[in-house]
């Protein structure tokens, strides 16, 4: 009985001391804690033409998701060397890091498509990026010297600070606080092709766009000069003779002289059919600030069974294609 009672004596000493222990949450000479804001509103005017309440995943796509974490780093504004990483949520939190002046870069964590580079350690080493597909189905007609196609990048949130100062402050004062505006990194664009007959027919249908960057770097916003294709879906409507999209990418590059060409790909029970439009004008306006393109040349998709179709049917492994050159520069 009284071995018992020693035993509950050491017990409740031990709670009480450690009960009382005093945890140093942050260092009060040094650290800062930073107040994030993910920017989530449009920087253009896309629901004028889609309606993107009528459409969560259209929705989904141009405004992204709230990150389930947000990877902050600082690095030597001389040698550009990371000194300091870590990771906090959404909305901010504290980071002991020792007085001094950094640039700083914050990213938001979580997407499944758009990835980050693993090699960070340099501040301009940190770029955005989708994985690349095997095959496009972009025909060579379009002008693009590089039949690489990539998967169309989700939102991701940037912020960064050039030259923040972390400084020596008193165990008197409060703990000091950094604002960090996170602003999307991926350019959001409408395309809506109006007086397109005989879409009931349609099975399947891809978008594909050419000339666009495949990254984009976090502290600059550059892009590698390597033109590649992207492939997005679209909504169809019979009713309106329309089909209309949200489509996303890290833009169109500078460099690349060559003309900015949509193709579209329907398959239907009686074929594939394809046709392209020249963007060029649309895609390079600058005064284009709602990255609208809108096209209206009149396209038929031909009935299956009609005889202007490859009499598509169970047991035929090849398809065949039905090429409807359009030229479309508005």
């Amino acid at each position: 009985m009284r071995r018992v009672k020693y035993i509950l004596t050491a017990l409740s000493v031990l709670l009480v001391l450690t009960g009382c222990h005093r945890i140093k949450l942050h260092d009060p000479d040094g650290g800062l804690y930073i107040d994030f804001a993910i920017d989530f509103n449009l920087k253009v005017d896309l629901a004028g033409d889609v309606d993107l309440e009528a459409s969560q995943e259209l929705k989904d796509k141009a405004l992204g998701k709230m990150p389930e974490m947000v990877h902050v780093l600082f690095y030597d504004i001389e040698s550009h060397e990371l000194v300091y990483e870590d990771y906090l949520p959404p909305t901010g939190g504290f980071v002991q890091i020792d007085p001094g002046y950094y640039d700083v870069i914050a990213y938001g964590m979580g997407t499944m498509v758009t990835h980050v580079s693993e090699n960070l350690r340099n501040r301009g080493l940190g770029k955005a990026y989708t994985s690349e597909k095997s095959s496009s189905p972009l025909s060579t007609r379009a002008e693009t010297p590089s039949g690489a196609a990539i998967a169309e990048p989700e939102q991701i949130y940037v912020g960064r600070v050039e030259r923040m100062e972390v400084p020596v402050h008193d165990r008197e004062e409060t703990i000091i606080h950094l604002h960090m505006d996170l602003e999307p990194l991926v350019e959001s664009w409408t395309f809506i092709a109006y007086n397109i007959s005989g879409l009931q027919y349609v099975k399947s249908l891809t978008v594909t766009m050419n000339a666009q960057a495949p990254d984009r770097y976090l502290w600059d916003g550059h892009r590698t000069v390597r033109p590649v294709n992207i492939d997005f879906p679209a909504l169809v409507n019979p009713d309106t003779y329309s089909i209309k999209t949200v489509f996303n990418t890290f833009g169109k590059l500078p460099e690349f002289t060559g003309n900015a060409i949509l193709e579209v790909t329907v398959s239907t029970e009686g074929g594939r059919f394809r046709w392209q439009y020249d963007v060029t004008e649309q895609w390079d306006n600058p005064d284009n600030t709602g990255h609208l393109i809108i096209v209206t040349e009149h396209i038929e998709i031909p009935e299956p069974g009609s005889g202007s179709d490859t009499g598509f049917g169970p047991g035929v492994e090849n398809w065949n294609e039905h090429v409807i050159d359009i030229t479309v520069g508005l």
